[in-house]
C-alpha cells in the first residue's frame, strides 16, 4: 500500500506503509538502540555521582529524546520544572567538567538518535530510496548501516573514555 507522507509539507512522497529495511538494517537499528540506552543509564549515573543527588522529575517525563534532554536540558517546563543539561552543569562541576569533550560527542551521537528512533522512515515507491518522515531526507540502506555502525563504536568508546574519568567507585 503506497501512501504520501504530508510529514514534509514542502515536498510530499509517496512511501510504502508498512515497510521495513533488510534485516541488516533492523540489526543495526536495534543494536545502536541498545547502546544508546546505555550510554543514557550510564550518564544518569554520571549525573547521580557528580551532582549527588537524584535525577530531576522532568528528564523521566520527557517523552521523547530524553538523551537529548539530558545532555542538552529542558526548558520552556515551568520555572521548577527546567533542566539545564549535563553540558552546562561541567562549569560549576569538576567532576563533569572532566568529561566535557565526551558530553559533547554524546550529544552528536544523540541526533542520531532522534534522527532513526524519532524521525521514522518508509521507502519511497519508486526505487530502494528511503526517507526519513519527519525531515524528508533521503537515505539507502547502503548509507544507514555504516551511519549506525559508527554510532554504535562512537557510544562504546564514549562509555570506556567516561569510565576511565570517573571511574566506578569500589564498593
Amino acid at each position: 500500500m503506497s501512501v504520501r507522507s504530508s510529514l514534509v509539507s514542502n515536498n510530499p512522497r509517496l512511501v510504502l506503509i508498512p515497510d521495513v529495511p533488510s534485516g541488516e538494517v533492523l540489526e543495526a537499528i536495534g543494536h545502536a538502540v541498545v547502546l544508546f540506552a546505555q550510554l543514557e543509564h550510564y550518564l544518569k549515573v554520571i549525573y547521580k555521582r557528580a551532582i549527588g543527588g537524584s535525577l530531576p522529575d522532568i528528564l523521566d517525563q520527557r517523552s521523547e529524546d530524553s538523551l537529548g534532554g539530558l545532555l542538552n536540558g529542558v526548558t520552556n517546563r515551568g520555572k521548577d520544572k527546567d533542566f539545564v543539561g549535563l553540558q552546562k552543569l561541567v562549569d560549576d562541576n569538576a567532576t563533569l567538567r572532566s568529561v566535557k569533550d565526551q558530553l559533547k560527542k554524546a550529544s552528536e551521537c544523540a541526533r542520531v538518535r532522534k534522527k532513526y528512533l524519532h524521525g521514522g522512515i518508509a521507502r519511497q515507491e519508486s526505487g530502494n530510496t528511503w526517507v526519513f518522515l519527519k525531515s524528508g531526507e533521503e537515505t539507502s540502506e547502503a548509507q544507514i548501516i555504516p551511519e549506525l555502525t559508527q554510532v554504535s563504536n562512537d557510544i562504546r568508546n564514549l562509555i570506556k573514555e567516561i569510565q576511565e574519568k570517573i571511574p566506578t567507585p569500589k564498593s
